[in-house]
């Protein structure tokens, strides 16, 4: 790996941190919260890969919620390493085409809302009140899909391929 790749990778975890701790909206039922930053996580994922991408939403998401909620720090490192894991994995395994991107989405939506169901159902001591922040989640999945589409085809023209996956 080199310098400006590692770099980019630390950019991108900070971002992650930012846009999770700035733009968010906190669920009453759990509080968890709603926000932005898996756009980066996705971002990361399809510019340089699913374990580069763990890497930027692991630490990025954890620094974010040992600030904003650290009850979730640590589930959060693990969720977000999954989930661009996964994503990661089906976007290479898809083409990474359009239809790459959509199924990373669906897949690495899947881990983070099942992930959180399950963080919620141990914090709660309770399967069905969780239940609540799941539609939330879905949110957070689909506010995530906009801003790293429009950001993907900037970068991936603008920075070295020597950076890029």
């Amino acid at each position: 790996m080199n310098l400006k790749k590692l770099t980019l990778i630390s950019l991108l975890a900070a971002m992650t941190a930012l846009l999770t701790m700035i733009l968010h909206v906190t669920i009453p039922a759990t509080q968890g919260y709603v926000h932005f930053g898996d756009s980066v996580i996705y971002l990361a994922v399809f510019l340089i890969g699913g374990p580069a991408g763990a890497f930027v939403g692991a630490v990025g998401g954890a620094i974010a919620d040992l600030i904003v909620a650290p009850i979730y720090a640590l589930p959060t490192c693990i969720i977000k390493a999954l989930m661009a894991l996964l994503a990661g994995y089906v976007y290479v395994k898809s083409g990474k085409g359009v239809k790459g991107i959509i199924l990373s989405y669906i897949c690495g939506g899947l881990v983070m809302v099942g992930g959180y169901y399950l963080t919620e159902v141990i914090i709660l001591g309770s399967f069905a009140s969780p239940v609540a922040a799941i539609p939330f989640n879905i949110a957070q999945v689909i506010a995530s899909v906009p801003l790293s589409c429009i950001l993907f085809p900037v970068l991936r023209k603008m920075l070295p391929s020597d950076m890029l996956k």
